[in-house]
């Protein structure tokens, strides 16, 4: 069988490969997270959790429109590369932190960079794949976001028993380290220089407009609500895991570890059978 062309664009391959291997760590440092707020608050866990996930939500809200600016007047490559360089410096520092205010500061600081990296990660796809395979390269992209879901838990399992907590956030910096390697391998085209200088006067009205859309279709706000109720069901569960197998089963953290594989193992089974 040929493969497609879309397979065929070495760029493509490595950009995706970069977005898939960053969104793994992601989905690891999301299920440490859980067990390292246990080890600071205790049952406390769930309230850092759930602050630390809000956090996250409002760095996008806020960042997400201003690189979506920037992504089109700025060298797609070196901000990509940067913003992948600036979260293995903050990811690296995890392990070393004491306070739930300095958790809180570390998460919303990688999410404001992550903001940056998504829509600029976006805005070069029509680019470096062409018109006719955009919505293909598209519905991948979508598909390397479920696996965070889905192979973050299981990574992290087997992480956490076999180097405890901490390390987990350092595979997660690693990860970040080769996805800088790809997209530097790859080849993005540079956006043409404008014409015309930046209207700074028409700079808000730039960065609300997609704000203003989620607000005004309705479709586009319910969507949001079952997004954010996802994300927080999700939340929810891996520190009800936590708690319930340090406290209820006062197992530690390879029992903890065991049931965050189960859970990645269920998640793939789920995803296989409903294909």
């Amino acid at each position: 069988e040929r493969p497609s062309p879309l397979s065929a664009n070495r760029d493509f391959r490595r950009l995706f490969a970069a977005q898939v291997t960053s969104l793994v760590g992601s989905g690891v440092t999301s299920v440490a997270l859980a067990a390292f707020a246990y080890e600071l608050t205790g049952r406390d866990a769930a309230a850092v959790v759930g602050t630390a996930l809000a956090l996250r939500i409002l760095a996008f809200v806020l960042v997400s429109p201003v690189a979506g600016v920037l992504a089109d007047r700025v060298d797609r490559k070196r901000m990509l590369i940067a913003a992948d360089v600036l979260r293995v410096l903050l990811l690296g520092t995890f392990p070393f932190v004491t306070t739930v205010g300095a958790v809180y500061a570390l998460i919303f600081a990688v999410n404001v960079v992550s903001a940056f990296f998504t829509p600029t990660f976006e805005a070069a796809l029509p680019e470096v794949v062409g018109e006719r395979l955009y919505t293909r390269a598209v519905a991948l992209s979508r598909v390397a976001v479920d696996l965070e879901a889905v192979g973050g838990p299981l990574v992290a399992g087997v992480l956490i028993a076999l180097v405890g907590v901490r390390w987990a956030f350092w595979f997660d910096a690693l990860t970040y380290v080769a996805s800088a390697l790809l997209v530097w391998g790859a080849r993005v085209p540079r956006v043409p220089r404008p014409a015309t200088p930046f209207p700074w006067s028409e700079f808000v009205p730039q960065i609300t407009h997609g704000t203003r859309l989620l607000l005004r279709e309705p479709a586009l706000r319910q969507a949001l609500l079952v997004h954010v109720a996802e994300a927080a069901a999700g939340a929810a569960a891996i520190v009800a895991t936590v708690v319930y197998v340090r406290d209820v089963l006062g197992r530690g953290e390879t029992a903890f570890a065991v049931a965050m594989a189960a859970v990645g193992v269920g998640s793939s089974a789920a995803a296989v059978l409903a294909t």
